[in-house]
């Protein structure tokens, strides 16, 4: 009886050990700076930005993911929203494309499709493992 009371005691204290570690690793969401900034810093090393460009680019991403994130918000909900979402990405293109260069334009457009693709594919799989982002660049955070 007193190994069972033991055994009992050792397994509600590890569960709880493990509930608090879980508790205290939870990180908070990133800022819509820290987010332009490490998109920025990704599309730097993948489309070879300028100096120049990474300015031009990082205030570019800053704006749009506002935008998501208001967006977001927002009540705005089916049709309407994916409208808004559709009108946000095109003019974020737009922008993009008056400060890279046609190359790097298409390398981005290749990239966006790769990511697009990798969220399909792991769509309805449950939750994404925690810091997989390798190589995505995935400007339209929902």
């Amino acid at each position: 009886m007193k190994k069972l009371l033991l055994i009992a005691l050792a397994l509600f204290g590890t569960m709880s050990v493990q509930a608090h570690i879980q508790d205290s690793t939870k990180k908070e969401k990133p800022t819509a700076e820290q987010k332009a900034e490490k998109l920025t810093k990704r599309m730097k090393k993948q489309l070879e930005l300028s100096d120049s460009q990474v300015i031009q680019v990082k205030a570019i991403n800053l704006e749009h993911i506002k935008a998501l994130e208001t967006l977001k918000a927002s009540d705005t909900k089916g049709e309407a929203r994916k409208t808004q979402k559709e009108a946000l990405k095109t003019s974020y293109l737009g922008k993009l494309e008056k400060v890279l260069t046609a190359d790097q334009m298409t390398k981005f457009k290749a990239n966006m499709e790769k990511a697009k693709e990798k969220h399909k594919k792991h769509k309805g799989k449950g939750k994404h493992k925690r810091g997989d982002n390798s190589g995505d660049v995935d400007e339209s955070e929902d």
